[in-house]
């Protein structure tokens, strides 16, 4: 399933596959989730948004 999120950098949307997440965890001290992917990069999204990904499925809790 490909997903468009809405990235935590400025005016930044991202696309991606659901099978390339690999996990995800918490950015520095702040809200903000980091997303990694198999590949090896990763992506910031804010706290609502990772959570409305958790939900979904798409990484994990």
């Amino acid at each position: 399933m490909s997903i468009q999120v809405l990235t935590s950098a400025p005016g930044g949307y991202v696309r991606f596959e659901s099978t390339e997440v690999v996990g995800a965890d918490r950015w520095r001290r702040t809200e903000d989730v980091r997303i990694r992917f198999c590949n090896g990069d990763f992506v910031i999204v804010s706290g609502r948004v990772a959570r409305g990904l958790e939900q979904l499925g798409i990484i994990p809790h």
